[in-house]
Formats: C-alpha cells, structure tokens, sequence
C-alpha cells in the first residue's frame, strides 16, 4: 500500500496525492535529514502534515502561498491515508 496525503482546503477541495520520492527527499532536507516515519513517530500534533500538504500541492502544479500562516488558513485538514493497490 503507497501513501498518500488527503488534503481538505477551505475551498471545500478534497484531494489526495501520493507521497513520491521527491516529496520525500524534499521533507527531508528539511527535517535535518529525518525521514516522515521517524518525525510521525516523535512529534505530537499534525503540523508535519501541514508542511507536507504544501509540498504535495507545490510540487503537483499547485500555486500556493510560502509555507507559513497565510497557507496555513488555506487548509480545513490533512491527514496521511493507505491507497489500497487493486490486485
């Protein structure tokens, strides 16, 4: 099963995106080289979520303010889903 993030904006837009490599390597440079397991499992609080909601959106041809509160009003929700593989 791939990851994938669901984000609710206040538009009332749902969508969902995969986590790719470059969305990852992304997180990480900018989590001191952390990957998103390791930070899920020791942050409380979703504002991982958030920083990676605006990655996903950027990196899909998304155009969104910089990361900071004004993105932030942007978003009703974020949550990390399963996309089941058909078989």
């Amino acid at each position: 099963m791939a990851k994938m993030i669901r984000i609710t904006r206040a538009s009332g837009e749902v969508v969902d995106y995969p986590l790719t490599p470059s969305i990852e390597y992304a997180f990480e440079l900018a989590h001191n080289g952390n990957g998103t397991s390791k930070v899920f499992r020791e942050t409380e609080g979703k504002t991982v979520f958030y920083w990676l909601a605006w990655e996903a959106l950027r990196s899909n041809g998304v155009s969104v303010p910089l990361y900071g509160p004004e993105f932030l009003k942007s978003l009703v929700d974020v949550d990390i889903i399963e996309e089941k593989k058909e078989q």
